[in-house]
């Protein structure tokens, strides 16, 4: 006896959309098949015509905190539930030494934090303090299942780390089979225009985005591509935001690195104008979003299949908080972060499938299938196949709704996308074979999720997603 027996709907991989039942049994994917050729016997069958089949989302860049800049957040119980409300079924957080801590005891704090609370699957990326012990850490980090290592080049929480030291963690990730995450923005180019921003008097939010200006992303990349064409190393930039940057990328893939990268939602619905608006406060982040012709590339990039990945960079805050922070300040003091981790399926199906930008199966491909790939779950995760755990979301392509945070899960009081209409929503999230969520309730276990160990694949090592 199947435990769920899915069928009459339409089951989205890259590769090809077609109408399957699919059966889950102890918490994996058991067989699929022409409709009614399965048998019957299920401890529950749900009818999913008229509806898509999806692997569950894959988020590689949340930050979710229980504390943040001093104030009590929801923290991973309620981020990770609003995860599974919103079709993601696996999420890669980060670590996160203090200095003078062991990466050792960042991992163990962070899994505790998250053990016992998840209510999807979870992994991390190993975050060392930038110093030259960080590298003596390196192995420990694999042996857990760790196989990614993020580097922070901007100027925002202390001094980066220097360039040899980028170079020497390249050298040593690549011997072992791994890969380094970058958040590339050139401190000292952003340094230089905060000042001369500053000095001019131009310290409203109107003013944020020309203090961080693509060229100091696009040099970060630059450098970062160069060390690992040099070492071997296999790499990716998190939260591509400008057309320069990704020029850079795709020649580097163009010439058989394994260089990839993701962008974000709000890069892709959002410009600049936003930072001159009355509720500009919203979109403080780091990177800023860029110009209108910034954004065109990057959806050329989705497109063209140069960007990746798509990741939330997730950060819970307060709008109140925000607010209450930056009043009267100038934009060199006001936080950052922006929640987003339960709307990423609805928004990118919006702005990306309905609007015929891409395909679903590209769509798919995106939030499913290339995380899984990069950070080495799959096929475990990312596909709905023979043998892969059953997280698997049905989407609703046929409704239209207005979001807002009153009906959101993430326990925040705004959103970004606030009275933007959305076509279609999740209706049911499979979490590893159980009912996580149905019709916008989560009914599932919580503390069900599970840390993941991964290993990344080679052909990902080799420059061959595809």
């Amino acid at each position: 006896m199947y435990d769920i027996l899915i069928t009459g709907g339409t089951v989205v991989s890259p590769q090809a959309s077609e109408t399957l039942d699919v059966a889950v049994q102890g918490g994996k994917v058991v067989a699929l098949a022409k409709p009614g050729t399965l048998p019957d016997d299920a401890k529950r069958q749900v009818d999913a015509k008229g509806l898509y089949v999806l692997p569950g989302v894959i988020d590689p860049h949340v930050h979710s905190f229980s504390q943040w800049l001093g104030q009590k957040m929801p923290g991973f119980g309620v981020d990770s539930m609003a995860a599974a409300c919103g079709g993601t079924t696996t999420i890669i957080d980060f670590t996160y030494p203090h200095e003078g801590m062991t990466l050792q005891k960042a991992i163990d704090d962070r899994r505790t934090e998250f053990q016992g609370n998840a209510c999807v699957d979870f992994s991390l990326h190993a975050r060392p303090h930038p110093s030259w012990d960080m590298l003596k850490e390196v192995d420990g980090a694999f042996a857990q299942g760790m196989p990614s290592f993020k580097i922070l080049l901007h100027e925002r929480e202390g001094e980066p780390p220097e360039e040899a030291l980028c170079y020497a963690l390249m050298q040593q990730v690549a011997q072992r089979g791994g890969l380094v995450g970058i958040h590339a923005e050139n401190a000292s180019i952003c340094k230089h225009f905060i000042q001369k921003l500053v000095s001019e008097g131009k310290t409203g939010t109107e003013w944020f985005t020309h203090s961080r200006p693509a060229v100091a992303e696009a040099e970060s990349v630059n450098r970062m591509i160069f060390f690992a064409e040099r070492t071997g190393c296999a790499i990716y930039f998190f939260h591509i935001s400008a057309a320069a940057s990704l020029e850079l990328i795709a020649a580097a893939q163009a010439r058989g690195l394994a260089v990839y990268c993701e962008t974000c939602p709000h890069y892709l619905v959002f410009n600049d104008e936003v930072y001159s608006q009355a509720d500009a406060i919203q979109f403080i982040r780091f990177p800023p979003i860029k110009s209108a012709a910034d954004q065109a590339a990057l959806w050329q990039g989705v497109q063209s299949g140069n960007i990746n990945c798509i990741g939330t960079d997730h950060v819970p805050a307060y709008l109140w908080y925000k607010k209450q922070a930056s009043e009267g300040k100038p934009f060199t003091e006001m936080p950052g972060g922006m929640g987003q981790i339960e709307t990423t399926l609805q928004v990118m199906y919006t702005e990306a499938v309905a609007s015929g930008k891409i395909t679903v199966n590209r769509l798919v491909e995106m939030l499913c299938a290339n995380p899984s790939r990069i950070f080495g779950l799959y096929p475990r995760k990312g596909t709905i196949s023979v043998g892969s755990d059953a997280d698997i979301v049905l989407y609703d392509p046929k409704p239209h709704r207005k979001l807002t945070s009153s009906d959101l899960h993430m326990g925040l009081d705004y959103t970004v996308f606030e009275g933007r209409t959305v076509v279609g929503a999740p209706t049911m999230t499979i979490v590893r074979g159980e009912v996580a969520v149905e019709r916008g309730k989560y009914v599932g276990t919580p503390g069900k999720g599970e840390f993941l160990k991964r290993e990344i694949g080679k052909e990902v090592l080799g420059g061959k997603l595809r």
